[in-house]
């Protein structure tokens, strides 16, 4: 037995992490490869032809560029084809999810939809609340940075998660620097505010109706 115990191969203690670990390793190293060995140098190959072309064009040579325009299109347009393959293989390999990244996409994309600037501020332990929960906030906190977003008047907005001191709750705000002059918003709000009463949460919204916050409680032995 300790002859045995001696030649045996210690696994770690979560072996389909491990395997899932390696199998990510070297599907990127691959990817990293045919990146290298087909997108970049095709780049490179059309940096040279430009170069050519500005050669060309200097000597008053312009014949032969039809053909090389032709050709580069066909390039680059194998190249994009490259890339979408490329970009699905990342996604089959990519880790889940976590809170923490799927508001930050949430703000990226109310950005790009809405031409605003938002920044976020993360001061809570998500790792302490339900998944269920952890969920629930997020779609909260997603509808309500697009109703605020959609505003015409907001160029700039902020999104703090943190801890609420008094007991075990998330609490979210999110300000912006709009006016809502004619409550356009008004029913997504009250939908916002429904849903955390729900969740045994409560909403607040000031006055000048530029900042909402949300105090959302968990159960500590819930993560």
């Amino acid at each position: 037995m300790n002859e045995l115990s001696s030649t045996t191969t210690t696994l770690p203690t979560n072996v389909d992490a491990y395997i899932q670990t390696a199998l990510t390793t070297e599907a990127l190293y691959q990817i990293s490869r045919q990146t290298y060995d087909g997108v970049l140098q095709h780049l490179c190959g059309a940096k040279l032809r430009v170069g050519h072309w500005h050669t060309l064009l200097q000597a008053g040579d312009v014949t032969p560029l039809q053909q090389e325009f032709d050709a580069l299109e066909q390039s680059l347009t194998q190249d994009a084809n490259d890339l979408r393959l490329l970009l699905r293989k990342l996604q089959t390999i990519a880790p889940r999810q976590t809170f923490v990244t799927k508001i930050a996409d949430a703000l990226t994309q109310a950005e790009n939809e809405f031409g605003v600037t938002g920044y976020m501020v993360l001061k809570a332990d998500c790792e302490k609340v339900a998944p269920q929960l952890k969920e629930d906030v997020f779609q909260l906190i997603r509808d309500a940075m697009v109703a605020q977003c959609a505003l015409p008047t907001v160029n700039t907005f902020w999104l703090t998660v943190s801890e609420a001191r008094s007991r075990n709750a998330l609490h979210v705000q999110i300000r912006h620097d709009g006016s809502q002059p004619h409550n356009e918003t008004a029913a997504n709000i009250s939908t916002i505010k429904i849903r955390t009463a729900l969740l045994g949460g409560t909403f607040i919204q000031t006055k000048e109706l530029n900042t909402i916050t949300l105090t959302i409680p968990y159960h500590a032995t819930d993560g």
